[in-house]
Order: C-alpha cells, then sequence, then structure tokens
C-alpha cells in the first residue's frame, strides 16, 4: 500500500510540474506591469536600470551622478516607447556622455545606447 502511495505522489508532482513548466501562459511568467503614464515614472524606471548596470560593472560608477536630460516617447518598429537619456559631464568622450535608455511603454527595459536610435 506504501508504494502505491508514493507511486501516485510522484505521478501527481510530475504532472503538476508539466502544467507550470512552459511559458506560453500568456505572459504568466512575467509579472504584469502597469503602464507607465508620467514622466517621473520613466526617470525612476530608468535610474534603477543604470544602478543595476553599474553593480554589474557594465557601465562606469560615474553614470550613479549623471543627470536626467530628456524623456520622450517615440515609435521603433511600430511600437511605442520611453526614451530617458542622462547626461554624463564626467565622460570626456562626447559622443559616450549622453546615454539613452529605452523602455516600452509598461517600463520593461528594451535596450541602451549612445546614439539616441
Amino acid at each position: 500500500m506504501n508504494k502505491l502511495l508514493t507511486i501516485t505522489t510522484l505521478l501527481t508532482l510530475f504532472q503538476i510540474s508539466f502544467v507550470h513548466a512552459h511559458g506560453d501562459h500568456s505572459g504568466e511568467d512575467q509579472p504584469q506591469q502597469a503602464k507607465v503614464t508620467s514622466n517621473d515614472q520613466a526617470s525612476k524606471i530608468a535610474s534603477t536600470i543604470i544602478a543595476k548596470f553599474v553593480n554589474e560593472n557594465q557601465f562606469n560608477k560615474t553614470w550613479l551622478n549623471s543627470s536626467v536630460k530628456d524623456i520622450s516617447k517615440k515609435t521603433f518598429g511600430g511600437k511605442l516607447e520611453w526614451v530617458v537619456s542622462f547626461f554624463n559631464s564626467q565622460i570626456q568622450d562626447q559622443s559616450k556622455s549622453t546615454l539613452y535608455i529605452f523602455l516600452d511603454i509598461n517600463g520593461k527595459y528594451v535596450g541602451s545606447n549612445y546614439t539616441g536610435n
């Protein structure tokens, strides 16, 4: 009897793991985010992303002292995105002193670069 109970329990657990194992649950694998509705929200999210990249040694620590230069919405590939640009006066190379952080309309990080495109 114990053997039957053990097998039944294991099979049940095995089936449950398959139900939740794949990622096509209409976005269930990522928390639902509310739409970013203000420049302030976009700026805070972008600042958090910069801090994350600094902690991961992907950006120089001077970016933590950078200032928001501009916040706007632009359409890329038919999708509206937030573009938050930061200016770092400590970067000597003018082509790399402005960093652009791209967020989707819900505030999810899309990318970053020094061109804004």
